[in-house]
């Protein structure tokens, strides 16, 4: 009986714990752009053109399409890595995401959303966010979270030169 007792109570700890694992956690920065909407969008939905002025996104190619998949290659304190995440939804001048995970999906996951958000006519607000989730998301997350977010500042303050510049016919 002590024995069950003891296995029940383990169980029980270890649904916990998975539990607190799954619950998904997000980061988010924005960006003020002075630009409309639809300039904004013009360089922020040309994934094949990141490289260019990303700084932290140097390739990524594939249609920004509902159940397409990019490949994204992102560098991030001298390291690179690749991903390949299925592109999930797209509304032009407003927004679009995808979702990645790491290996096999309730690992890591990510869900990624770009969107903008009108201030006036030619004023948007940027909000990059991403909802991780599964069993190393906690963990993972603590260890890339402020690099993730200062590569994301980076790479706003780069979009909205590239915007700017480009909406001023400069570029």
């Amino acid at each position: 009986m002590k024995i069950t007792a003891i296995i029940l109570l383990g169980l029980i700890l270890l649904l916990l714990v998975a539990a607190v694992a799954q619950r998904p956690r997000q980061i988010q920065a924005e960006a003020i752009i002075e630009a409309s909407a639809a300039e904004a969008w013009k360089v922020l939905a040309d994934n094949e053109n990141w490289h260019t002025w990303n700084p932290t996104m140097i390739e990524s190619s594939g249609k920004l399409e509902p159940g397409q998949r990019l490949h994204n290659t992102m560098a991030i304190d001298g390291a690179q890595f690749t991903f390949k995440p299925k592109v999930l939804s797209v509304t032009e001048n407003h927004e679009f995401s995808w979702i990645g995970h790491l290996l096999i999906p309730g690992i890591f996951d990510g869900k990624h959303e770009f969107l903008l958000e009108e201030l006036g006519p030619k004023r948007v607000k940027l909000i990059e966010k991403e909802t991780f989730s599964g069993l190393l998301s906690t963990l993972l997350l603590r260890q890339i979270g402020q690099q993730t977010l200062q590569g994301w500042r980076a790479a706003h303050q780069a979009l909205k030169e590239r915007v700017v510049l480009q909406a001023n016919g400069l570029d």
